[in-house]
């Protein structure tokens, strides 16, 4: 089974966009099984097949233990760690080969506590990949893309797996605007240049500083733009899938 998990900042569009994806694969006669790891959502988009929910209870967990809301997430990002066994073995009876695990809204819950490796451990890291979501208006100008890339880049540094950055709600921006984004990832010196024409000082010196960084490790490459009202870029999403599973083999849709 491959896994791929969907990790961004909230409001980043998760959980819509695995709604998207699995319906494109649906549509394409590709079987494949939702995931939802948020044991604090209130409501899905989709009908996930396996959810965290029917292991963990957010509000017996405040009651029991006397939690805030908070505190309550926490001891549940820790309590899934203990029922990952019963969790995995439900997504393997379904049998689907491909599988997209929706990650809990407040990413720090997955990425920065031990819950979230010690999961990829679980399905086998050889199986799995991440798709980082960033909201473009988030990364509207070159200081703040930096910053999202840096989160981009601790989430790749603590799974040690493929992972691929997507630009989300692309929609929602002017043409301009995406344009501009998609430049900064695929001509990095005009991000430089952006960056010297915003800061001045000590703050510009730090933030070309962070951008060699990040050019230097090759952080600073291709964005993937895609959108849930449009389905753009959907296509390629599943594309990376099987370009990191299957090496590049299209099967499911050649069936």
């Amino acid at each position: 089974m491959y896994y791929s998990f969907f990790i961004g900042p909230a409001g980043s569009g998760k959980s819509s966009l695995v709604e998207c994806v699995s319906k494109w694969l649906a549509d394409h006669n590709i079987d494949v099984t939702t995931v939802n790891l948020d044991p604090g959502v209130l409501t899905l988009p989709y009908g996930a097949d396996v959810d965290v929910r029917n292991y963990v209870d957010i509000e017996r967990i405040i009651l029991d233990y006397n939690l805030g809301p908070n505190g309550a997430l926490i001891a549940a990002a820790d309590i899934m760690v203990a029922k990952i066994n019963e969790i995995q073995k439900e997504i393997q009876d379904l049998g689907n080969e491909i599988v997209l695990v929706d990650t809990p809204g407040q990413m720090e819950l997955f990425t920065y506590r031990s819950s979230g490796p010690f999961i990829i451990e679980s399905f086998g890291r050889k199986n799995c990949m991440v798709f980082f979501l960033i909201d473009p208006t988030l990364a509207k100008n070159p200081s703040d893309f930096v910053s999202i890339l840096l989160l981009s880049l601790s989430t790749q540094f603590r799974f040690n797996t493929p992972q691929i950055n997507l630009l989300t709600k692309t929609d929602l921006i002017s043409d301009f605007e995406l344009e501009k984004i998609l430049k900064w990832s695929s001509e990095p010196y005009s991000l430089l240049e952006s960056l010297n024409n915003e800061a001045s000082g000590i703050y510009r010196e730090l933030a070309i500083q962070l951008y060699y960084s990040l050019e230097n490790i090759g952080l600073l490459s291709e964005l993937h733009p895609v959108s849930i009202k449009d389905v753009t870029g959907i296509e390629k999403i599943y594309g990376q899938i099987s370009r990191i599973f299957l090496g590049g083999e299209d099967s499911y849709l050649r069936q």
